[in-house]
């Protein structure tokens, strides 16, 4: 495993705004564009190291542009396939060693493609690498269990904190720091899947502990 950022540009809704503040604090190592996902990537001037994708949502002379320069490494797959575009390209950033994947255009419009997205989501971790769906609204991201997570009450992506159960079972629950405090606690996706929506930080920071399971943690902005 190396330790790289890849940046996943795929086609859903991306809001040129937020990504161009991210890139003022963050940097990246690769950069995917994944089909659609090509023509946000031109709008904000981002040289990709990558175009994957079936192209069917891509404009044509737009891929023409880019398949001029022999610096892009392009994968063209036919459009009946086993996998979306999106899991082509998460594949991708792990087979180029990425430690780091973060997912904008993940989201919108295609609620079969999100919920597809968040199981990308452990798809990567499971290979040992941080993954993150973001948007302009939220930050999405997988926790694992027996581990200490911190989210600092300024430096926290929006006002709500989240955690839903991925797994059927998150046992041993422990917030600090949080409005709705929990201790030793079990969640499962069959009684009590919804408690943890819309939790908020109130200290300088939340922490959050649990001993069992893995949870989808979504820091959200409530505009």
């Amino acid at each position: 495993m190396g330790t790289g950022v890849t940046w996943i540009f795929a086609g859903g809704e991306i809001s040129d705004g937020f990504v161009q503040m991210y890139m003022e604090k963050s940097r990246a190592d690769w950069i995917v564009a994944v089909d659609g996902g090509l023509a946000a990537v031109n709008r904000l001037g981002i040289s990709p190291t990558h175009i994957v994708g079936d192209f069917d949502t891509v404009n044509a002379e737009l891929l023409e542009q880019y398949q001029a320069d022999p610096k892009i490494v392009i994968r063209k797959f036919q459009p009946k396939k086993d996998l979306t575009d999106g899991q082509i390209a998460v594949e991708l950033a792990l087979e180029l060693g990425s430690t780091r994947v973060v997912v904008f255009g993940a989201t919108g419009k295609r609620l079969d493609h999100l919920l597809g997205n968040l199981d990308l989501l452990y798809l990567a971790e499971r290979d040992g690498a941080c993954c993150e769906i973001v948007d302009a609204c939220n930050r999405i991201r997988l926790l694992r269990a027996k581990q200490h997570y911190r989210i600092e009450q300024k430096m926290q992506f929006g006002t709500y904190v989240s955690l839903l159960p991925f797994t059927d079972r998150v046992e041993g629950i422990t917030l600090k720091g949080f409005l709705y405090p929990l201790v030793d606690f079990t969640m499962t996706r069959f009684k009590n899947p919804t408690l943890g929506i819309s939790n908020e930080v109130v200290e300088e920071s939340g922490d959050i502990w649990f001993s069992k399971g893995i949870l989808i943690c979504v820091e959200s902005v409530d505009a």
